[in-house]
Parts: structure tokens; sequence; C-alpha cells
């Protein structure tokens, strides 16, 4: 670094990550970090840590043992189920969509989602209509894939797919940050300043492509855990 960073100044720039990473990401459903989707554990920053930082993302001890500790449950758990009876290959067709007939233009489509997303000025700080401007943008996206012809090309797949999943987190996500007429950890809402309203005290958990969100309460964190 050329530097001491124990006893000189050093500059840290902010980098957005959203509200999705560590306090809201894939939402864990038992102990071996499973998600309810058969065959997929998640563990580290993709999986929420709320019942250890809040609301917020939580760092440095915290998040580097939440990864080792998730990511050793959820391999093992992995693991297990690879060996099981019945889990193997099947030669079928996993995914299939319609196919349009306009340009196919992934790097165009990934530059408005990011332009859209990524900044802290547009998406750090949050208004009803900065949300709905969002939502817009995404409908767009949306639209443009589906209007897409796609090449029978396994890459041109899997830029589509990739596409349409980043779609569907900053739609869900906005969707989500609209819901929640509060001010909570790293969700600021600027149009709704009060914080930790009693009535918020939730998640707001969206399943697959469900129309509606659920909401859960907050499970307090286990004694003997925390002992």
């Amino acid at each position: 670094m050329g530097i001491d960073p124990f006893a000189q100044k050093f500059e840290v720039e902010p980098m957005f990550e959203g509200s999705v990473r560590g306090s809201g990401g894939v939402l864990v459903t038992d102990e071996s970090c499973g998600t309810g989707v058969r065959g997929l554990w998640v563990a580290g920053d993709a999986a929420s840590r709320e019942m250890l930082v809040g609301a917020s993302s939580g760092a440095g001890s915290v998040n580097a043992s939440w990864a080792l500790s998730s990511g050793r449950w959820a391999g093992a758990a992995a693991a297990a189920h690879a060996r099981s009876d019945g889990v193997g290959l099947r030669a079928n067709a996993l995914w299939q969509r319609r196919a349009g007939k306009a340009e196919f233009a992934p790097a165009a489509l990934l530059a408005s989602l990011q332009a859209e997303m990524l900044p802290l000025s547009r998406n750090g700080f949050r208004d009803a209509a900065g949300l709905a401007r969002t939502l817009a943008v995404v409908a767009g996206i949306d639209a443009a894939l589906e209007a897409a012809a796609v090449l029978p090309d396994a890459r041109q797949i899997l830029r589509q797919r990739e596409l349409l999943s980043m779609a569907l987190m900053a739609r869900r996500g906005a969707e989500a940050a609209l819901l929640r007429a509060e001010t909570r950890g790293v969700h600021v809402r600027q149009d709704l300043p009060a914080s930790d309203l009693p009535q918020w005290r939730q998640r707001i958990v969206w399943n697959g492509m469900a129309a509606q969100p659920e909401r859960h309460d907050i499970v307090p964190f286990r004694e003997d855990v925390a002992a």
C-alpha cells in the first residue's frame, strides 16, 4: 500500500451494494442454509444474514465468520444431497421461452440496468418517484428481452437468462422498497425518514414469481446459539 494503515490516514471509497448483500439476500430457511428450493443452498454474501446483523450489512469479523460457517453448512448439505439416491442429471429442456424477432443486444440492456441500479444517487437514497422510475426501466428491459431473437447458442441463452434474473431482482427490490414505508438500516427512504416502526419489524419475502410477497415476523435470535 505504501503507507502504514495503522498509523496513517488513507482514502476509503464507498461502493454501493444496494440493500441485497447480506441484509436482504436469499432467505435461509433451515440450519443447513437451505433455501426451500430442492437442491439449492446459499452461503456468504448471497445469503440473508439478518439474524446476525439486523438491517445493516455487518462488517469485518461478523461477515467473515458468516462466510466461513455458512459455506461449511451449505457445502456439507449439498454434498450429502448429491450423494443421495435419485439425484442425477436429466437430459431435458431446462429452460425454454418464446423467441422474438428483434435484435438481441445484451451489452446495451446490461448497461441500461446498471445505470439504474448501481449509482448511489439513484438507489442508495430512495423515494417513491425514483422507485417508480426504476420499475419503468425494468419493464422496458423485460419487454426488450421478450422481443429479442436469441440464437440457439449456449452463451446467448446464458446471457439472456442472466439478464432476466438481474431484471427480476431489480424489480423485486424496488417493489419491496416501495412497500416498506419507513427507513431501516441500509434501506433509506428520503420521503419516509421515520425509522424502526413497530409495524414494519417484518421481512418482505418474494417467493419466485409470486404476484405478491409474504411478510414474515422477525424471529428473535436463539439464546442457545448466542450462548
